[in-house]
């Protein structure tokens, strides 16, 4: 395996997701910080980390990885979750400005140009909305028995996992982006971002 160890300002974390392959995991995802580029990392058993090695947003990680092989998006790496070091936590003072400092400088000039950078497989960016609203619907429950299925699986210590809860509803955003030139009004999951 050729792992590279690399500094991660960790900027999302989606809600665990059981999966048959891995277990139950969360994707993850942020600025590298050694060459100011997203990265995806996956998969994290979030759960099952060590207490010490449990990071919060705007967490610096230093963790090994690899380039996944089997993800043709340029920012997705695979992670020896037992190598998760947290470094340091990019705290709100100063009106976040250490956050600042590093995120702004990624900011694309419209989500439709994110749009199209997807096309050249990149998949993460951030860009500044001026109107943003949020909504919300009842969403279709998964197969249950299906679901726990991803969990029945024994860990090392032979303990059952509990089982989390699907959330029983979607949220969306929907945004108009600034920009200087016609731009349409998108929506997007929150499941999506």
């Amino acid at each position: 395996m050729n792992l590279e160890t690399k500094n991660v300002l960790i900027t999302i974390k989606a809600y665990p997701n059981p999966s048959k392959t891995y277990g139950e995991t969360v994707c993850c995802a942020g600025v590298d910080l050694d060459n100011k580029l997203w990265i995806r990392l996956y998969p994290i058993p979030f759960r099952d980390l060590d207490e010490h090695q449990k990071f919060r947003k705007y967490n610096i990680i230093k963790v090994k990885c690899q380039k996944a092989k089997d993800d043709h998006r340029l920012e997705s790496y695979k992670v020896d979750a037992d190598t998760i070091e947290i470094v340091d936590h990019l705290d709100t003072t100063d009106k976040w400005l250490r956050r600042k400092e590093i995120v702004l400088p990624m900011l694309s000039t419209s989500f439709c140009q994110i749009l199209k950078d997807i096309d050249k497989d990149k998949s993460l960016g951030i860009f500044k909305p001026s109107t943003v609203d949020f909504t919300w619907q009842k969403s279709m429950l998964v197969n249950q028995q299906k679901r726990e299925s991803c969990y029945a699986q024994l860990s090392f210590l032979d303990k059952t996992k509990k089982v989390i809860e699907q959330i029983p509803f979607d949220f969306y955003y929907h945004f108009i982006p600034i920009v200087f030139n016609f731009c349409a009004l998108h929506k997007k999951s929150c499941k999506q971002i």
